[in-house]
């Protein structure tokens, strides 16, 4: 193996490498301390290179490039140390959807089709706090991957990137020296928690939310990408177990308009707290927040972040709501109802309008629903009932099916139905 100091960098070139398959591992930082408020002494994260047609550098060439890119940008940052390993990388993106392959140009999609040769890049460095030394091994990798047509896949996160991409997200996405931690990471999701992927490269744990359901998992992970950030430009040597988010509190400039246009005008300054999962996740603790379930509080949580708080509107069933009632509970028996008797996927979403009684009447609330059972729907109501007591959004309930008097499908972020939702919110806002 060869050795070359560089600067401040040590970078080594090592020999053939075995095959690597991906989509590359996204790993939780299993091995951080158990206790909230150590940060990783040391950074590690990887990225890999896919070339075509035999098209990889040269060891003189990689060389060369880590030469000129180097000293341009290391200044007094720190160490940034790199492992260049020759690979060969087999079939990424056979398997892969669309939201994979979303940040790869289509022309270059076929280099993910088969096997590629490329270069496996191990960065690591003791000064976890600065973010100019990701700055610089992103910078090393778009140099690399440009030299033969390359495309970077990101390790942490699983996703690949063409140069262009590469180029926007985690390069021109700095304001100064301050990443834009969200286009450097991922966020998903699952039945009842989100999650975040790639904070690895700023040393820090990932990030887990669990209680959040369906219709809210949207708003929590927009949540997620100002939580992350105010962790990366607030997070010394140690991790916090609570910060205090509000626009305000974001250096970087595109998170803060991006937080304060999602914002109503009653969102408040929000507390978030942590707890350390045994998996090295960094979790989003509620138990101060209240609430009597998990989905309670997280709602709660994010009314405090977001406002928003809907109110009751009173109206008649006319023609017009009749109608569009009439077309929702048609996607309902044809679409939507063998959908849930089959059971839904994880990225499939249903909402129904169902009726709960008060005294003069009744009071229709949005349901997410999670189960059929017969003709009787179990799910969680979205909004905070106004005239029906003791039923905050959050609350567990079951309802009749022949009752609905609207429904709304949610898939891969299409949304079919809910009309009378539209009709309902124009008449708040522009009433007769």
């Amino acid at each position: 193996m060869k050795f070359l100091v560089l600067a401040m960098g040590l970078f080594l070139i090592g020999c053939e490498s075995p095959p690597i398959a991906v989509p590359p591992r996204v790993s939780p930082a299993a091995s951080l301390p158990t206790s909230v408020g150590v940060r990783l002494d040391t950074v590690k994260f990887t990225y890999l290179i896919a070339y075509p047609d035999q098209r990889r550098p040269t060891e003189q060439s990689i060389l060369a490039l880590i030469r000129k890119t180097a000293p341009r940008l290391l200044a007094a940052s720190g160490p940034l140390h790199v492992a260049v390993n020759p690979t060969q990388i087999t079939e990424i993106g056979k398997n892969s959807d669309d939201e994979i392959l979303r940040f790869v140009e289509s022309a270059e999609r076929k280099i993910l089709q088969s096997k590629a040769i490329g270069l496996d890049l191990q960065f690591s460095s003791p000064t976890p706090e600065s973010a100019q030394l990701l700055l610089l091994a992103n910078h090393i990798s778009l140099a690399l991957a440009r030299s033969g047509g390359g495309i970077i896949l990101d390790d942490t996160t699983g996703m690949p990137f063409s140069a262009k991409f590469w180029r926007d997200s985690y390069l021109q996405s700095y304001a100064g020296k301050t990443p834009l931690v969200s286009a450097q990471t991922v966020r998903t999701y699952t039945k009842s928690q989100v999650e975040t992927a790639g904070m690895e490269k700023f040393a820090l744990p990932n990030l887990r939310w669990k209680g959040i359901t369906g219709a809210f998992q949207t708003r929590a992970l927009a949540l997620l990408c100002e939580i992350q950030q105010l962790l990366v430009e607030t997070t010394g040597s140690e991790i916090p177990q609570s910060l205090v988010l509000s626009p305000e509190s974001l250096r970087h400039p595109e998170c803060r308009r991006r937080f304060a246009g999602a914002r109503a005008a009653d969102a408040k300054p929000t507390k978030i707290s942590f707890r350390r999962a045994e998996d090295g996740f960094l979790e989003i603790d509620l138990s101060e927040v209240q609430g009597e379930t998990e989905e309670e509080r997280s709602l709660a949580l994010l009314l405090s972040a977001f406002g928003g708080r809907e109110s009751a509107v009173v109206t008649k069933h006319d023609e017009e709501l009749l109608a569009a009632s009439s077309r929702g509970k048609k996607l309902y028996r044809e679409q939507i109802r063998p959908r849930l008797k089959a059971k839904l996927r994880e990225r499939e979403r249903v909402m129904v309008e169902a009726p709960f009684p008060i005294r003069n009447g009744r009071e229709w609330l949005w349901v997410e629903v999670d189960s059929l059972q017969g003709k009787t729907l179990s799910g969680t109501t979205i909004d905070d009932a106004e005239a029906v007591p003791n039923l905050p959004a959050g609350s567990r309930v079951v309802v009749k099916e022949d009752e609905i008097f609207d429904a709304l499908y949610i898939v891969k972020g299409r949304t079919f139905g809910g009309e009378t939702k539209e009709i309902i919110n124009r008449r708040a806002s522009h009433p007769l």
